[in-house]
C-alpha cells in the first residue's frame, strides 16, 4: 500500500513537471496568400512569464497591427499550463517566398527562440463579393500614390497624395496602414482639404477622393522606396438593404486595397555652397523694416526681417545683415514669430526675425538685409535682400579706448617731496603712512579701473547666463511636451524634434554658434569639453540613438519616454 502511494505520487509530479515545459513557437493563419490578402502571425510562449519579448524585423512586411496580448491559463488533472500570444497582422510588400524571421523571449534568465516562418505570396488576383461569381476588378476600385515632385533636393518639400479611383457604390474606407516616411520629416495634410471629383481614365468615368496628403521634406540624399498605403473600403453589395436591420442598412462587403509602391530620389544639393547659406531649399521671399535711421553713437535701433517660403524650416538658418562691424554692434537675432499655413501649393511658413544693434561710429552708413537660399526653380543659389538702408549717426565716438586704459603711465603720479627725512618736528614725512598717502591717488584710479572691467565683465557674463537660462528653461518646457505624446513608435521625425532640441541647446549653452555639426564632430565637441564623463557618455548615447532612427531607419533601443526623459536630464544637468 505505502509503495502504491509513492507511485502514485510520483506520477502526479511528472505530470506537472510535464505539463509545465517551456516552449515558445510561431505559428500563420496560411502558408499561402495574395498580395491584397493580410496575414496573422502569432508567437506563443507555453508555461512561463516572459521577462522581455524581442520579435523580428518583418523584413518584407508592413505591420498593419501588433502585437496585441492574449493569455490562457487551464488547470487539467491538477496540472497546470498557461499560454501567453504575441499576436501581429501583416502585409506583404512584394509577391516571392517571404520569411518571417525568429523571435526571442527571456524568461528566468534563459532566451528561447521560434522557428522561422515561410509564406507563398502571389499577386493580388480579383476578389469576390459577397459571393457574387462576378469578382471585383482593380478597374473598379484601387488607390494611387503620387509624388509632386518624385525627385528632389534635400530639404524641399514634396506633396504626397494617395486617391481613391471607384466605379462602385462605396459606404465608407478605413486607412489600416500608412507608412513611416523613413528619411524624411513628414506633415499630414488636413482632410477637410479634399473635395470627392469624377475623373475619366481611358474611357472610364470615376469618382476620386484623395483620402489621404502628406508633406514630406527629405532629411538625407538617396532613392527611397516608400511602403504602399493599405486602406479597408465598404463596398456596397445589395442596395436593398439587410432585412435584419432595423433601419434598412445596405449590405456591405470589406475590400483591402492597397496602393502602388513609390519611389522618391533624393539629391544632394549643388557644391561648393556660399558662404552665407541658410539651409533654406524651395521658394521663399523675405522684407524688412527699421525702426529709425538717424542714431546718435551708443544708441540702438532693431531691424525686423519677415521670411516666407516653402521649404522646412527645421533645416532654415537665419538672415544676415551686410554692414560694417566695426560701426554697428550687432547682438544675437530673435524669432519673435512662427507660424505654418496650408495652401493650394503646400505649406507655406513664416518667422519674423528681431536684429538689434546699437551705433559705435558717427557718419553715414549702409545696412542690407540678405538671406540666401537654394531656389529650386532656377536650381541656383539665389540671395535676397531687401531694401537698403542708410542710418545717419551723429555724436563722438569714444576718445579713450580699453587698450589707452590699460598702458597708464605710472610715472605720471609722482611723490610731493622726492628726497624725504625724518626729523623730530616733521616724524610724519617718510613715514609708511605718507608713502601709502601719496600712492592713494594712484591706487583709486586703478581700483576704478578694474572696477569698471569686472563690471564690463558681469554684464556680459549675466548676458550671457540669461540666454543660457531661457534656452534651458525652453527645452525643458518643449521635451515636457514631446513626452505627453508618450508614442510609443518613435516615428522618426519625432525623434529628429528632440535632436534639433537637444543640438540647439548645446549650440548655446556652449556657445558653438549655428553650424551644423556630423556625429563623429559632435563627438569631438563633447570630448573636449570639461563636463563629467558621466555626462558626457549620457549626450553621446543620445545622439547615437537619434543616428540609428533618423538616418539609418533602425529602432532605438529606448523607449519613447526614456528618450524623452533622457535628453530632459542632460539639459537639466548642464
Amino acid at each position: 500500500m505505502r509503495l502504491f502511494l509513492l507511485l502514485f505520487i510520483g506520477l502526479l509530479i511528472y505530470q506537472s513537471v510535464r505539463g509545465q515545459q517551456v516552449r515558445f513557437t510561431a505559428r500563420a493563419d496560411q502558408a499561402e496568400m495574395s498580395l491584397d490578402q493580410y496575414l496573422e502571425v502569432e508567437f506563443v510562449l507555453e508555461n512561463a512569464q516572459a521577462k522581455t519579448f524581442l520579435p523580428p524585423n518583418f523584413q518584407g512586411w508592413a505591420v498593419i497591427n501588433g502585437p496585441s496580448t492574449s493569455s490562457q491559463v487551464s488547470i487539467i488533472n491538477g496540472a497546470r499550463s498557461s499560454k501567453l500570444s504575441y499576436i501581429y497582422t501583416l502585409s506583404p510588400k512584394t509577391v516571392g517566398t517571404l520569411s518571417i524571421g525568429s523571435a526571442n523571449v527571456e524568461v528566468a534568465g534563459k532566451t528561447y527562440t521560434s522557428a522561422p516562418i515561410s509564406i507563398k505570396v502571389t499577386k493580388a488576383g480579383r476578389q469576390n463579393i459577397a459571393g457574387d461569381p462576378k469578382a471585383l476588378s482593380k478597374l473598379d476600385l484601387f488607390v494611387s500614390v503620387k509624388a509632386s515632385p518624385d525627385q528632389a533636393f534635400v530639404g524641399q518639400q514634396i506633396h504626397i497624395e494617395y486617391k481613391l479611383f471607384t466605379t462602385l457604390d462605396i459606404e465608407n474606407y478605413n486607412i489600416s496602414y500608412t507608412p513611416e516616411f523613413k528619411g524624411f520629416h513628414s506633415s499630414p495634410i488636413p482632410k477637410f482639404n479634399f473635395p470627392t471629383n469624377r475623373e475619366t481614365i481611358n474611357g472610364r468615368t470615376y469618382v476620386t477622393k484623395v483620402i489621404q496628403a502628406f508633406s514630406i521634406y527629405p532629411i538625407q540624399s538617396g532613392t527611397f522606396n516608400i511602403d504602399p498605403m493599405h486602406t479597408q473600403v465598404s463596398v456596397v453589395v445589395d442596395e436593398g438593404g439587410n432585412a435584419n436591420s432595423f433601419f434598412l442598412l445596405p449590405n456591405t462587403k470589406g475590400v483591402n486595397i492597397i496602393s502602388n509602391p513609390l519611389t522618391i530620389e533624393v539629391k544632394t544639393l549643388p557644391q561648393p555652397q556660399p558662404p552665407h547659406f541658410s539651409g533654406a531649399v524651395g521658394r521663399f521671399k523675405m522684407v524688412s523694416e527699421i525702426d529709425q535711421l538717424a542714431l546718435k553713437t551708443n544708441e540702438a535701433a532693431s531691424i525686423t526681417l519677415y521670411l516666407e517660403g516653402d521649404g522646412d524650416l527645421n533645416r532654415v538658418g537665419k538672415p544676415y545683415l551686410q554692414l560694417d562691424s566695426s560701426v554697428f554692434q550687432v547682438y544675437e537675432p530673435k524669432i519673435t514669430k512662427e507660424n505654418t499655413d496650408y495652401q493650394a501649393t503646400g505649406f507655406i511658413g513664416m518667422r519674423e526675425f528681431n536684429y538689434p544693434l546699437v551705433a559705435l561710429v558717427p557718419g553715414s552708413h549702409k545696412i542690407i538685409p540678405a538671406f540666401n537660399y537654394f531656389d529650386i526653380d532656377s536650381n541656383t543659389y539665389v540671395t535676397l535682400a531687401s531694401e537698403v538702408y542708410h542710418v545717419n549717426v551723429s555724436g563722438k565716438a569714444a576718445v579713450l579706448s580699453k587698450e589707452d586704459k590699460l598702458n597708464l603711465n605710472a610715472s605720471e603720479i609722482l611723490p610731493l617731496i622726492v628726497n624725504p627725512r625724518l626729523g623730530s618736528i616733521h616724524p610724519f614725512i617718510g613715514s609708511t603712512w605718507y608713502y601709502l598717502l601719496l600712492l592713494f591717488p594712484g591706487i583709486i584710479i586703478i581700483g576704478q579701473y578694474i572696477y569698471q572691467k569686472q563690471m564690463q565683465r558681469k554684464d556680459l557674463l549675466g548676458k550671457s547666463e540669461r540666454i543660457k537660462k531661457q534656452e534651458r528653461s525652453k527645452t525643458i518646457h518643449a521635451l515636457e511636451g514631446m513626452a505627453i505624446k508618450n508614442n510609443e513608435t518613435k516615428p522618426a521625425h519625432h525623434i529628429d524634434e528632440i535632436n534639433t532640441m537637444l543640438s540647439s541647446f548645446l549650440r548655446t549653452y556652449w556657445e558653438l554658434g549655428d553650424h551644423p555639426f556630423t556625429l563623429k564632430e559632435w563627438q569631438n565637441i563633447i570630448d573636449q569639453r570639461p563636463e563629467s564623463a558621466e555626462l558626457k557618455a549620457a549626450i553621446k548615447n543620445l545622439y547615437k540613438e537619434f543616428e540609428l532612427s533618423i538616418y539609418a531607419g533602425q529602432p532605438t533601443g529606448m523607449k519613447w519616454n526614456e528618450l524623452v526623459h533622457a535628453a530632459k536630464e542632460v539639459v537639466e544637468k548642464l
